[in-house]
């Protein structure tokens, strides 16, 4: 028969050892809670989500923007780069009888000649002032364009495009190198050039949103 001592050391065990598995399943709680507490919840997961999104949205943006302005400026100054080398001044060369001929003209204005005829100085301040602003203000309009709206964006990119390549000709030369000439008969439209060109399609772009009501908020 078990002494009275021995069975207070086996009760002593028993409720030392349930005292432990408590502690130890408590601590094991604890561990999990904190492990659950280190985990994103499913909310910071979709935020950086989107936040992922959105910069990676902002940059294909960006290459967009690099590489239709980048573009319209290469081929715009390679053609006048090409004109300058291998038409004299004031030379004309057909390619299509009565329609079309590539003609080497010089413009102080600006697009299709406008303010050609005003002094000198003060085409050269005007023109090299509001080429620089409206190079600046398209681009912040393109920044402001959501992503939901690529062909305003395509828009913004091709004027940004064509309004550097005709600043590019204003500071080397304090005038614009123009040479596409159609014309019908007699009656010819305004000289001009693949900056020009570039501009004018994005405008129209613009002014389709525009009268469409499709600009964003």
């Amino acid at each position: 028969m078990p002494s009275w001592s021995s069975r207070i050391d086996d009760q002593s065990f028993w409720r030392f050892g349930f005292v432990n598995l408590s502690r130890t399943r408590e601590q094991k709680g604890k561990s999990e809670k904190t492990i659950m507490n280190m985990r994103p919840s499913r909310n910071e997961i979709a935020v950086e989500d989107r936040h992922s999104l959105k910069q990676e949205s902002k940059k294909s943006k960006y290459v967009k923007l690099v590489v239709i302005a980048g573009l319209i400026i290469f081929f715009d100054q390679i053609s006048k780069a090409i004109i300058l080398d291998k038409l004299p001044m004031g030379h004309t060369f057909t390619v299509i009888s009565g329609f079309f001929d590539i003609t080497h003209i010089h413009n102080s204005g600006g697009a299709f000649g406008i303010f050609a005829s005003h002094n000198q100085n003060l085409r050269v301040f005007l023109f090299l002032f509001v080429s620089s602003f409206a190079t600046c203000f398209v681009l912040y309009f393109y920044n402001k364009t959501p992503g939901t709206h690529p062909m305003l964006a395509t828009g913004f990119a091709l004027i940004f495009g064509g309004a550097v390549g005709n600043l590019i000709d204003r500071i080397r030369f304090g005038e614009v190198i123009d040479f596409l000439d159609f014309y019908i008969g007699s009656w010819h439209w305004y000289t001009f050039n693949i900056a020009d060109s570039a501009i004018t399609v994005g405008v129209v772009i613009f002014l389709f949103h525009i009268l469409l009501n499709k600009i964003p908020e």
